[in-house]
């Protein structure tokens, strides 16, 4: 009979002593993720796609190549062959 007071007390305490642990933290704020007004981390600033030209003729004809502002970059990229 001891045993099971003993036990039944022992329990109480336990939980007794989690509740006030619990009590004492600070209330966490929301995650990033879950508050909707932050939209907008680790994006970067939108940019405007455009190709420079000379002269207005060059930009009407529409063909980027023509520019001498235009560079194939593909070159660049060699995967280890």
């Amino acid at each position: 009979m001891t045993k099971q007071v003993l036990s039944i007390i022992g329990i109480l305490f336990l939980v007794g002593g989690l509740i006030l642990i619990n009590n004492n933290k600070k209330k966490v704020l929301a995650h990033d993720w879950e508050n909707q007004s932050i939209y907008n981390i680790n994006r970067e600033d939108p940019v405007a796609y455009f190709m420079p030209f000379e002269t207005e003729r060059y930009a009407l004809n529409g063909d980027p190549k023509k520019s001498k502002f235009f560079e194939l970059l593909f070159f660049l990229f060699i995967f280890g062959l």
